[in-house]
């Protein structure tokens, strides 16, 4: 998982939380935030007219239209795009109202970052990992490792189970350990325990041994 995420579109603050719950779920982050013009230390914006669209519209101007776009500071055409869904710029004493498609933003995130734009809407991943998020994928590989057993076996999804289990890792001993209670809850141990003993499962991919025995669910 990753630390955040940060997003930036019209309208984004009107989204319901369940639906930002499962973004961010989805997303596999720990936090979803919002992405303001503020943020200057964490995107460079870059603007562009766009050609096409403005033509639609302005024709013989267009070229006028695209130059003032062009000249204007790029970060603030971004806010207020996602503020007020409009651009309003001042053209021969003249106000213009202009829309997100008509005008190619993009931002480029620092260092550490992924980002992806799209008609003025950016969503920029935090790519930094630390212990806490590497305990925490830990902790999904033993779940999806165990479940994956457990599917082998034969057992129920009902079923509960006892778990036991060993790594050589001090890094994985420590993660499982720190996230045992979530581990059993998901894989519906009724014991969870690490013990040095002989085990009918060995993962490929972590430093993790386990045996499991079945208890009818009731």
């Amino acid at each position: 998982p990753l630390r955040r995420a940060l997003v930036a579109a019209p309208g984004w603050a009107d989204v319901p939380t369940d639906l930002t719950q499962q973004l961010t779920e989805e997303l596999n982050v720990l936090d979803t935030e919002t992405l303001d013009g503020a943020d200057t230390s964490l995107v460079e914006v870059s603007v562009k007219a766009n050609y096409r669209q403005l033509g639609k519209r302005f024709a013989k101007q267009t070229p006028q239209i695209a130059a003032l776009i062009e000249a204007t500071d790029p970060a603030a055409i971004a806010l207020q795009l996602r503020t007020e869904n409009q651009l309003v710029l001042e053209h021969e004493g003249e106000a213009i109202t202009l829309s997100s498609e008509d005008v190619l933003i993009t931002e480029t995130p620092r260092e550490g970052w992924a980002v992806a734009t799209d008609l003025g809407e950016t969503l920029a991943l935090d790519l930094a990992l630390d212990d806490e998020l590497r305990a925490l994928g830990t902790a999904r590989d033993v779940v999806r490792e165990i479940q994956e057993a457990r599917k082998q076996s034969g057992f129920d999804v009902t079923d509960r189970i006892t778990v036991t289990w060993s790594s050589s890792d001090p890094a994985i001993i420590a993660a499982v350990n720190e996230h045992a209670d979530v581990i059993a809850a998901e894989v519906l141990a009724t014991s969870f325990a690490e013990a040095p003993a002989e085990h009918s499962h060995v993962s490929d991919s972590i430093d993790l041994a386990f045996s499991l025995e079945t208890q009818a669910a009731r």
